[in-house]
């Protein structure tokens, strides 16, 4: 299916963590490359919003707290309230679309897309849920033969919107003073120029679910 603009006003929404935000960056990248005049918005939250940072693909991000991530000192009431201003501005923008990432029917994310008042909603469906009604631009989750990866399986929604190229890489940039800091210290720990870097970040939100350094030290 095609769009009617060719430079139609885009919402992408992913509020989840930041492996997911991150498994979305090649939806921004092809959304850029299919349509290069398009006006490409991020609506993700706090906890997440920092993978976008220097995101050429993007033109604006807008970020929300969820109440389980809100600061200390500051009440739900508030958290709330503050959503509710961003949808108010969201709204006034009149997007043309607004996409539901992630794999599956993003319920909570639908109910933000009906809020925000989009023209379409283009999100997977589940005949299960009666929720998939307001998604007028669908295309039905089904299992697929194979497993698939988070990117693939984000990615093949972008065919409702005629986008149907191969995922481009991810992409994630440093800002400049952070990219100077890190070669700053790998060239303190002797780094070689030509030397092949490879970084792991083991990492979990809930304390619950982090090790202690000291099982890494055994």
């Amino acid at each position: 299916m095609q769009t009617g603009s060719s430079s139609p006003r885009i919402l992408v929404i992913r509020r989840d963590n930041i492996g997911d935000l991150v498994c979305t960056t090649p939806v921004f990248r092809a959304l850029r490359a299919h349509f290069p005049q398009a006006r490409i918005c991020a609506l993700v939250n706090s906890y997440n919003v920092a993978v976008l940072d220097h995101n050429r693909d993007i033109d604006q991000v807008f970020a929300y707290t969820k109440a389980k991530h809100r600061p200390p000192g500051k009440s739900i009431l508030s958290v709330y309230f503050d959503r509710l201003r961003l949808v108010i501005q969201l709204r006034r923008l009149h997007f043309d679309y607004v996409i539901l990432a992630g794999p599956g029917l993003q319920e909570r994310s639908l109910f933000l897309a009906r809020a925000i008042g989009a023209k379409h909603i283009v999100g997977f469906t589940d005949d299960q849920k009666s929720d998939s009604r307001f998604v007028d631009m669908g295309l039905a989750y089904r299992p697929v033969p194979q497993p698939i990866h988070e990117v693939e399986d984000t990615f093949r929604l972008l065919a409702v919107l005629g986008v149907t190229i191969p995922p481009p890489a991810l992409h994630v940039t440093a800002s400049p003073e952070k990219r100077r800091e890190i070669e700053q210290q790998l060239q303190q720990h002797g780094k070689a120029e030509k030397q092949l870097i490879i970084g792991v970040h083991i990492s979990a939100r809930k304390p619950s679910q982090r090790w202690p350094a000291a099982h890494f030290a055994e």
